[in-house]
């Protein structure tokens, strides 16, 4: 099994403590909403990369506590 390497350095000064995307601005200038809600968005993205991984042949595990996307 293949493991990346995590490196930890400090956020740079202006980095937000807390993001809040906002879509107000993709609205206005190209008429895009979207249309899949957020949660069904994350459960097809979970999905699809352990689909990948395991095409692969990697192991995919869940944490406990993880919600269920199948």
């Amino acid at each position: 099994m293949r493991w990346s390497v995590i490196v930890e350095r400090p956020l740079p000064q202006d980095d937000p403590k807390q993001r809040r995307p906002d879509i107000r601005l993709v609205r206005a200038q190209l008429d895009w909403v979207p249309t899949v809600p957020l949660r069904e968005g994350l459960v097809r993205t979970i999905v699809y990369f352990e689909t990948l991984l395991r095409a692969q042949g990697a192991e995919v595990q869940r944490y406990p506590g993880a919600f269920n996307a199948a």
